[in-house]
């Protein structure tokens, strides 16, 4: 049987709280991703900052409850009105430093940009006047100074649901947000004191997974639980309901489409805990892999960003300020002699109009064959999908 790559370097037996603590540790961020987020958010907001744009910064990766897939948010800040204008504007303006993947979600409640950063491959998610983050994040970071469990049973938590990919709230799934809600409601409104980190995450599952009445209630960090009904929080759609602690009138999760399957996953998750006999096991008879199987871009975004950093490769960029001058130039004759919020259709600069000042292939090429080599490598020697016992069984409900 494969070793999970969080129990490669542990020897003798051990216990569910013992594993559960050396995951989070492994899976927790390291030094190579804090740099790596720092320095393109200081990449990307010197550019922006050129062009008249504030940048401020929030979501998981200000909150440090990041994940190597997670994405980076961000809001450009203007007095400008119109939201697609300025985010068709962005992306003509950062079309040199992304892939040609974007994705625009112009509808949503937020609309929001999605770029995709073409040295680390890191996705950007880019909104525009979008303040609340902030409230967010201040909150979350006095809540985890008092509670450090909450941060912990955060990231594993999200590590699971990103294993069955129900961790996008655009997808059905359950975000950072919600799901730190559900863990502060958790620990706090059932006067959770255990430090085991083996029955946290066994209580968190059986809570949510068995006890919690979700159709009938919602989630709140004042008051505990509340009646979605007496809110008219429309209790007949299958989502489930978390009040925002920074605004009591917007409900979370309220985009969470999928969370019959997400409450079945976590009751099952509970089950392949609970009923077990191993009290004490080796490294190979692993508990958590019976509920948790890392995708492999968890490991091959890591081995990438490890490469940049030993090659001394800052992800901070020089501005050729004559390049960005051009670029304005053009964007803003473009704008004058077109229909409105169609900057997007702006092409990128020639070759003497550049705003890089690298040689993009080589860097593309040199990414590319990084990733290669993760994969030649094998560094996920994990076990895939079909060890986790329940996972067809998830999968058979949800297209039922």
């Amino acid at each position: 049987m494969n070793v999970p790559q969080w129990l490669k370097s542990f020897e003798g037996e051990l216990d569910l709280n013992q594993e559960v603590q050396l995951f989070i540790k492994f899976i927790e961020p390291n030094k190579n991703e804090y740099k790596i987020r720092e320095e393109l958010l200081t990449k990307y907001s010197k550019i922006l900052e050129k062009e008249g744009y504030n940048v401020m910064a929030f979501g998981s990766t200000q909150s440090k409850l990041f994940l190597p897939t997670s994405d980076i948010d961000f809001s450009v800040l203007t007095n400008e009105y119109n939201t697609r204008k300025v985010l068709n504007s962005v992306s003509s303006i950062l079309s040199s430093y992304v892939l040609e993947d974007q994705k625009r979600n112009f509808k949503a409640s937020i609309p929001v940009l999605k770029l995709t950063d073409k040295k680390t491959l890191i996705v950007l998610d880019i909104s525009h006047n979008n303040t609340s983050g902030t409230k967010t994040v201040n909150f979350i970071e006095e809540v985890i100074k008092k509670d450090d469990r909450i941060r912990k049973l955060v990231l594993l938590i999200k590590s699971i649901l990103c294993c069955y990919d129900f961790h996008q709230p655009a997808n059905g799934g359950l975000g950072t947000y919600s799901v730190f809600v559900m863990v502060y409601c958790y620990i706090n409104n059932n006067n959770i004191t255990t430090h085991d980190y083996g029955e946290l995450l066994k209580g968190f599952l059986k809570y949510y997974g068995i006890d919690f009445r979700s159709d009938i209630e919602g989630l709140s960090v004042f008051e505990g639980k509340f009646n979605r009904s007496e809110r008219n929080w429309d209790s007949k759609i299958s989502n489930l309901s978390i009040e925002d602690p920074c605004d009591l009138s917007n409900d979370v999760s309220v985009t969470s489409f999928r969370w019959q399957y997400i409450k079945y996953l976590f009751k099952m998750s509970y089950n392949a805990l609970h009923y077990t006999h191993l009290k004490k096991y080796d490294p190979e008879h692993s508990l958590l892999k019976r509920i948790i199987c890392l995708p492999d871009v968890f490991f091959e975004r890591r081995k990438l960003w490890e490469q940049l950093i030993n090659q001394n490769k800052s992800i901070v960029i020089h501005i050729d300020m004559d390049s960005v001058q051009q670029t304005n130039e053009l964007i803003q004759h473009t704008e004058q002699h077109s229909q409105p919020c169609l900057t997007s259709s702006i092409q990128k600069p020639k070759e003497e109009t550049q705003i890089v000042t690298i040689n993009t292939k080589e860097e593309i090429n040199q990414c590319n064959n990084i990733k290669d080599q993760c994969k030649n490598e094998k560094i996920n020697e994990q076990s895939k999908m079909d060890e986790v016992v329940f996972y067809d069984e998830i999968k058979q409900k949800e297209e039922i």
